[in-house]
């Protein structure tokens, strides 16, 4: 049975538009169900904090525990549906806070968002929690910018979510 559910891998966040100054922080996770059958009344909290900024090659994995499952319950007859296979799913998610944005420009802080999503499968209830940070290097979010990382492709703006090890896993 254990092989048989679901199983859901918070694989990747992305932003949804450039950093700038007093703007919101907008992103959203994409989520895979990599089991068999369907995670059902899927329920989900981010947190967010800033952290000192973390540079290239730096171990970020020094943070304590990710708590965000804790209490966290899936809501019978209500929540998401996460279907097993090529099914891509996004969680969106924003929020403003203008210092923040500040510091994270100017890499005085690093912005890391933890969260967890809990569901149903076979009756039981399960949870994946997740990690990312946010660092200023090239990826998938790229933009052009006036000013910031010079790239062979010009001046670009490039913030992109990493993966962090520790505050990541599924029960």
């Amino acid at each position: 049975m254990r092989a048989n559910r679901a199983w859901l891998s918070p694989s990747f966040m992305v932003l949804n538009r450039p950093l700038e100054n007093g703007s919101t922080i907008g992103f959203q996770i994409h989520v895979e169900n990599v089991g068999r059958e369907p995670a059902t009344n899927g329920v989900y909290t981010f947190n967010y904090f800033l952290a000192p900024y973390i540079t290239e090659g730096n171990g970020p994995d020094v943070f304590q525990e990710n708590t965000t499952c804790r209490g966290l319950k899936p809501v019978p007859h209500s929540g998401i549906t996460i279907y097993p296979g090529t099914v891509k799913f996004w969680i969106p998610y924003s929020f403003e806070d203008k210092k923040m944005i500040a510091d994270i420009l100017e890499r005085k802080g690093s912005l890391v968002i933890e969260g967890c999503i809990a569901f149903l499968t076979f009756g039981q209830r399960h949870t994946s929690e997740f990690r990312f940070f946010l660092r200023d290097t090239l990826g998938p979010s790229c933009w052009a910018a006036k000013e910031g990382i010079t790239t062979p492709q010009g001046v670009m703006q490039c913030w992109n979510f990493n993966g962090m090890l520790r505050g990541s896993g599924s029960d």
